[in-house]
């Protein structure tokens, strides 16, 4: 029986990409980068900060960070926006009983989730300051499974990219996909999804048929 479902959170519980972009944007405004394009923007969503920026411009400067920090940082979460069907989902979900997780390479999760006003659903929330190991590396998810009090046979972990699948197949728990991202069905079933979903909200159905028993 599955008794927890952990959540990525970029692209996954709310729509980051136009907040990402825009700190990219100035960045590259800022020192004199090439600015990339969606497709190359979006294809570095997940990976720990530093590894987004070397990805996007094949090294990485301190100096980025700090100006980020300062500049940007503090105001990136007022872009975000969840999901159409992101707090409904949530608030079925924590209703009936299920322990609601975030595991992300994201800094400072916990006061993203507050800007979002969604932190009540969630009894555990790990960020990129709480990991020795980022993502796809599953000591994350695996310390919020033991926060929570669960077993890797009671999990489902929820993610739109291959770093999600990954993890969740380290930690040895169920991977579910959603197409909120960058990754298609294709695309996250080569990586590993067990289940992909067209949005966070086909958990509720999903949930309810491996339950009962009519999905394995």
């Amino acid at each position: 029986m599955i008794k927890a479902v952990i959540f990525d959170f970029d692209l996954t519980i709310a729509n980051t990409f136009f907040a990402i972009k825009k700190g990219v944007e100035i960045l590259s405004r800022h020192f004199a980068l090439p600015m990339p394009n969606d497709s190359e923007i979006y294809g570095m969503i997940g990976l720990p900060l530093n590894d987004c920026w070397k990805k996007l411009w094949g090294y990485f400067d301190p100096a980025w960070l700090e100006y980020f920090s300062e500049v940007y940082r503090p105001h990136q979460a007022d872009l975000f926006e969840l999901f159409p069907d992101t707090e409904e989902t949530l608030s079925a979900l924590k209703a009936s009983g299920i322990a609601l997780g975030v595991v992300t390479n994201r800094h400072f999760i916990k006061s993203c989730l507050e800007k979002l006003k969604i932190s009540n659903y969630f009894s555990v929330a790990i960020g990129a300051e709480e990991m020795t190991h980022p993502k796809p590396h599953p000591e994350s998810l695996l310390t919020a499974m033991k926060l929570l009090g669960v077993e890797k046979e009671e999990t489902l972990y929820l993610g739109d990219t291959d770093i999600d699948m990954k993890t969740a197949t380290a930690a040895g728990v169920t991977p579910v996909g959603v197409t909120q991202g960058h990754f298609d069905r294709e695309m996250l079933t080569a990586v590993g999804a067990k289940y992909v979903l067209p949005s966070i909200g086909g958990i509720k159905n999903l949930l309810a048929e491996l339950q009962n028993g009519d999905r394995k």
